[in-house]
């Protein structure tokens, strides 16, 4: 039997007539599963191998004690749970193309131009998939995913509650329907009394939208459009709408709130109405009630507007930081965020570098780890792009925040978040081009630029 195995074969043998078959003498190597034995080598002679003192035994255990096996319940997953599982265990790149154009490299976006067109040709599909959805709904059917999504729902089926009421107000205030929502309240206060706190959240959408419907998003136009800096402008104008519904939500009121009086407040401070909400603020505070940490925040990032010197910029800040402590208010990394926004504004203004390194170690006192939000506001406050004097260039701050945030992870919490490094990149090559046009300016530099290659060349062949 031995001979005519092979080397390195597999062979099944029961373990009771291995057991009886010892004295033929073939090697073998250990069990793997159940009655299957795996052959090393070819058979050798009888007097080679040392019988085996302790054989196999076999476990007969009753059959009164063994166990049931029981099969777990199926555990439902969507058809991606693979997928999923396995991306989980490596780390985004932020680099890596869109996953629509991974395996082909000739569709990946490397120029300007190229991602413009891209952009623009998606956004062009998006509004032609819109419009279809809109003009011919009863042909749209051949949908997979279920339950639909919300904004295929939307456009497909519909609102859910079709007549004015309270259900209805609050399915539009979800979805954010400024003007839907609007025609329902009209609709529906003069014939019915709507909850104290559905008249609130209609007052959030208002306070949060300035009475307007939202913008869908384009990404084209984010991207070919210059940007708008009217947040970080001096001087912004009020694009805040005065008397307008939100305050008259505001006024019929029965009881207001301090949720009431901090969705208004946000909405005005937002819009660059300060006035209004500072006014608001002390109406607020002499009814006794305390504001939250984010009204705060947005009254600290307009507080420099209409005033005139960084005295009473300094002592409008420090005004709203004593009342949050009166408060007991607990600031937060957005509270000296907003400071320094403040500050921005008024960068020029002597005091305003000292007052902002006075912020930042607050902020430390207070054992608040700093964003990159807070470092592009330092960047700005003290580094002027535009200022080419090469005395006004001074690394050390700079430096310092690149130690600071060295071996560190930051996650992204705002929108301002995305401009530090742009920023950063500015602030250094400010710096360096400050540093060569001094080093340029001495006489020995003048002389050589002023000269052709050939006499740099016999100058260097004197020495």
């Amino acid at each position: 039997m031995a001979a005519a195995i092979r080397k390195h074969s597999k062979v099944i043998l029961s373990r009771a007539k291995f057991i009886e078959q010892n004295l033929r003498h073939f090697t073998v190597g250990q069990s793997l599963l159940g009655n299957t034995w795996f052959i090393y080598d070819k058979a050798k002679k009888k007097k080679d191998f040392i019988p085996v003192e302790h054989p196999i035994k076999i476990d007969k255990t009753p059959e009164a004690e063994l166990q049931p096996i029981v099969i777990p319940d199926k555990i439902e997953r969507s058809p991606t749970a693979i997928l999923e599982a396995l991306a989980s265990t490596v780390r985004n790149d932020i680099n890596q193309p869109m996953y629509s154009s991974i395996d082909d490299p000739y569709l990946y976006c490397n120029s300007d131009f190229l991602k413009k067109n891209n952009m623009a040709a998606k956004d062009s599909g998006r509004k032609t998939a819109r419009m279809m959805m809109s003009m011919y709904p009863e042909y749209i059917t051949q949908i997979w995913e279920e339950p639909l999504p919300e904004v295929w729902r939307d456009i497909i089926q519909g609102y859910v509650h079709k007549e004015p009421s309270e259900a209805a107000l609050l399915e539009r205030i979800a979805k954010r329907k400024v003007s839907d929502a609007i025609q329902v309240y009209e609709a529906v206060n003069p014939k019915s009394q709507l909850s104290q706190e559905t008249i609130e959240k209609f007052l959030e959408l208002l306070c949060v939208f300035n009475n307007q419907s939202p913008e869908i998003p384009s990404d084209v136009q984010q991207f070919i459009e210059p940007p708008t800096f009217i947040k970080d402008a001096p001087f912004p104008a009020v694009t805040w709408q005065k008397e307008s519904l939100a305050e008259q939500v505001f006024r019929d009121l029965p009881v207001k709130t301090t949720a009431a009086y901090c969705y208004l407040i946000r909405g005005m401070a937002t819009y660059f109405n300060k006035n209004g909400a500072m006014s608001l603020f002390r109406e607020m505070r002499a009814a006794n009630l305390t504001a939250d940490v984010l009204t705060y925040n947005d009254l600290l990032s307009v507080a420099s507007l209409d005033l005139e010197t960084m005295e009473e910029v300094i002592l409008e800040i420090e005004t709203l930081l004593k009342d949050m402590a009166a408060s007991n208010v607990k600031p937060n990394v957005q509270t000296f965020n907003s400071v320094l926004f403040s500050c921005n504004r008024v960068s020029r203004w002597s005091g305003c570098k000292k007052f902002a390194l006075s912020v930042m170690s607050e902020m430390k006192a207070l054992e608040l780890e700093p964003t990159l939000a807070t470092y592009l506001q330092m960047l700005k406050i003290f580094y002027d792009i535009k200022d080419k004097s090469p005395k006004t260039k001074n690394a050390d701050l700079f430096l310092d925040i690149l130690s600071n945030m060295e071996s560190k992870e930051y996650q992204l919490t705002c929108e301002n978040d995305l401009l530090f490094f742009r920023m950063a990149m500015r602030v250094v090559s400010s710096i360096f081009l400050a540093s060569i046009n001094c080093i340029m300016s001495t006489s020995v530099f003048n002389s050589l630029l002023n000269k052709t290659l050939n006499e740099i060349h016999l100058e260097l062949k004197k020495y």
